[in-house]
């Protein structure tokens, strides 16, 4: 069995940050020491003093080990001299403005006898109940399935400082040879619970951490005093991508006059429709005051594209007289209301699920995100999944945006934890197969394995909703019904399925359509609950496509059932009516082979992969893609 390592880093080893000599900073070391922490066996390989820092790591950057001088000269370095340990930060930023520094010393638990990897060394005793799940929907991927567990941990009094342990990541290795860390997956501690005998430290998925509110700033009057009252409060609102409609805000409204004597009028109006505006391709006006000899029939957008001007930091202008009501001389009414302002146009970021995610990663986890995460491959898997725009009203937690942005394009995609860094799969149908196939002797429960069908699963119809008109809080709609003639004489049922997209063009809405109508076209049977054991399936992943097969043998050498029959040879005589009685045995089922079809050999997609981390084993679910060819 594979032995298992915790890694807790804790940042409770390390008195407060004092400056030295800006921009170094200067903590002092305190223990705990490392042998104190061997409950198993006394060990002459750990030196108990002076007690060294094996590395120092800020947010998920592991900075670099030199001497003061070095250190003073270069960022992200650091240096130790005795108990006294020095920082040199990037860019020079004072500790305080970080979310959570991990520095110092790093100890663990294995289920084995103390072991030492990298300068860290890993006591026996851990008790792990800890359950790592993948799981996304068939079609809807703005659910996010979270994974928990907890860890249990003996000790004797050395983690009585629990709260250095609050908050940092948890990372769960294993080890086939006793030397080679592989490592499973990545938490964070969320609760802990101590007892004179033990320590039990709850964790929780790390995209829970992703908590971090947008659009959250509110207008303020310090910042906005020519506001109108009943703005200041209110959100101020966010858009990435490529936005229909975004409404905006006029941060001027009560600024009339251009000079201190107010003799001269403002010839134009500031409104904010985002934090970033990269460009404006349309600005429309709503005209809503008839009684002025204008737009007698009610409210008429006007559009006033080519006579904004972009000022910066999300604003633009308009000339007054296009957004004003005019007095009956033609003049603006300078000391009325604006009229309503909408936009469309692209925001702080391109219109690419890369991007839009990109920066969201950035605003939930600092600069240092990209070494939490697998840029390279989020990058990559978020190819071709078409060009978005979301409209951020209110405050709306970075993981919410995510859930949102998961569903939205051509192609649906599941942001989770692998290997101890976020990342990024996208639900590909025409993903490579494994190579390895999962054959019924690798199936610790072949028979409990169940195939499933539903009509929950079928649509006859298809719509794809694109183009969004935010103000008007409207979509465009593609309809496909292609499938009908073909799939309504077998399911008689006739259902719509709808997908909400944020896609921007009718193109990518059409490919969206076709990759769902190919989805329902073909038979969804699912797979539900194959266990499998041992190390060579923990790298499995979600969305994988691989083979299983469940045309399973019944044996050729199958045991006989042994039947015991009443023979009818009876003799009636007057004492006993079957004392003749005679019982014989007949062997049944030694006929030749027998083979059950059962679900077929076919490739499978992953959507959901459950690892037991104790027993290594490893329950995955499955949707049919094609048969594997014979």
């Amino acid at each position: 069995m594979a032995e298992q390592y915790l890694s807790v880093s804790r940042t409770g080893t390390l008195l407060p940050a004092c400056v030295y000599e800006a921009p170094v900073w200067r903590y002092l070391l305190y223990g705990p020491q490392p042998e104190a922490l061997d409950n198993v066996e006394a060990d002459p390989a750990v030196p108990s003093q002076p007690f060294t820092a094996d590395g120092v790591i800020i947010d998920g950057i592991a900075y670099v080990k030199r001497d003061l001088a070095g250190t003073r000269a270069a960022p992200r370095s650091w240096a130790q001299d005795g108990g006294i340990l020095y920082v040199h930060y990037d860019r020079g930023c004072p500790a305080w403005l970080f979310l959570s520094h991990a520095c110092g010393s790093v100890i663990g638990r294995s289920t084995g006898k103390t072991r030492f990897f990298g300068g860290q060394k890993y006591s026996a005793g851990l008790g792990v109940k800890l359950k790592y799940l993948i799981e996304a929907d068939n079609l809807e991927y703005s659910k996010m399935k979270l994974a928990g567990g907890s860890y249990t941990i003996p000790a004797a009094g050395e983690f009585d400082s629990i709260t250095g342990i609050l908050g940092n990541n948890i990372e769960t290795s294993y080890s086939l040879d006793g030397v080679t860390k592989i490592p499973l997956g990545s938490m964070f501690a969320e609760e802990a619970e101590i007892t004179l005998g033990s320590v039990t430290i709850k964790a929780a998925d790390r995209r829970e951490k992703l908590n971090v509110p947008v659009a959250a700033e509110v207008f303020a009057k310090d910042g906005y005093p020519y506001m109108k009252e009943a703005y200041y409060g209110k959100n101020k609102q966010e858009a990435f991508g490529f936005c229909r409609g975004v409404p905006a805000v006029c941060v001027d409204q009560a600024e009339v006059y251009a000079d201190a004597a107010k003799t001269v009028y403002k010839e134009y109006r500031t409104f904010r429709a985002a934090s970033v505006i990269t460009s404006l391709s349309k600005v429309e006006v709503k005209m809503t005051q008839p009684e002025t000899g204008q737009n007698k029939d009610g409210d008429v957008w006007a559009d006033q594209t080519g006579s904004q001007s972009l000022a910066g930091n999300g604003t633009f202008t308009l000339p007054a007289g296009k957004c004003l009501p005019l007095l009956p001389n033609g003049v603006p009414d300078y000391g009325n209301e604006p009229y309503e302002v909408r936009v469309t146009g692209t925001f702080r970021t391109n219109g690419t699920h890369w991007a839009i995610l990109a920066y969201l990663l950035e605003t939930a986890m600092g600069d240092t995100w990209q070494g939490q995460c697998d840029a390279a491959e989020m990058q990559a898997e978020l190819s071709g999944t078409g060009t978005v725009g979301l409209f951020i009203e209110k405050e709306t937690k970075v993981f919410d945006i995510i859930q949102t942005l998961q569903s939205s394009g051509i192609y649906g995609w599941q942001l989770h934890d692998w290997r101890g860094k976020l990342t990024v799969r996208k639900d590909n149908n025409a993903r490579p197969a494994l190579e390895k196939k999962i054959k019924g002797i690798d199936i610790l429960n072949i028979s409990e394995v169940g195939v499933s069908l539903s009509m929950n699963d079928y649509a006859t119809t298809v719509q794809v909703e694109y183009q969004r008109n935010y103000s008007e809080k409207s979509n465009n709609v593609l309809q496909d019904s292609s499938n009908r003639a073909f799939l309504f004489p077998i399911y008689r049922n006739d259902k719509t399925y709808t997908a909400k997209s944020c896609l921007e063009s009718e193109t990518e809405a059409r490919e969206r359509a076709g990759g769902l109508l190919a989805h329902f076209a073909s038979p969804r049977l699912f797979i539900r609950g194959i266990r499998l054991f041992g190390p060579q399936w923990l790298g499995l992943r979600l969305y994988d496509i691989i083979g299983v097969y469940l045309e399973r043998e019944l044996g050729q050498e199958k045991p006989p059932l042994m039947l015991m029959v009443l023979s009818n040879e009876i003799r009636r005589q007057e004492s006993a009516l079957f004392n003749n009685a005679q019982l014989v045995y007949h062997v049944l089922g030694r006929g030749p082979a027998e083979y059950r079809k059962f679900g077929g050999n076919i490739y499978i997609k992953i959507m959901r992969i459950e690892q037991d981390i104790s027993s290594l084993v490893t329950t995955i679910d499955g949707i049919y893609i094609r048969d594997i060819a014979p």
